[in-house]
């Protein structure tokens, strides 16, 4: 299975149809700028899965990587910095 395929079956499982909480309490205009941190440590590697998931989802969404494929990380550590459209932001959490 390719990345796009299993990325749209990740959304399809998670946000059956539609996400019902984002999408009445959140108004499609409102704009955010989230952090993503890694939790534990570790090696990163997902440069290509970000930039296809946010692809796929709005194109719009600016991303501001901090770390490279291969790069170590600790734990808080700044993965990258996203803004974009506050109800895309939180579909794409949920994948």
């Amino acid at each position: 299975m390719d990345l796009k395929t299993l990325i749209i079956e990740s959304i399809k499982e998670d946000i059956p149809g539609r996400d019902v909480t984002t999408d009445l309490m959140i108004d499609a205009s409102d704009r955010s700028e989230v952090r993503l941190f890694s939790r534990q440590d570790g090696v990163f590697f997902g440069v290509h899965v970000i930039r296809t998931l946010f692809n796929f989802l709005d194109d719009s969404v600016e991303i501001s990587l901090q770390v490279s494929d291969g790069d170590p990380l600790t734990p808080n550590q700044t993965i990258a910095f996203l803004k974009g459209k506050t109800h895309i932001l939180l579909k794409a959490e949920r994948v």
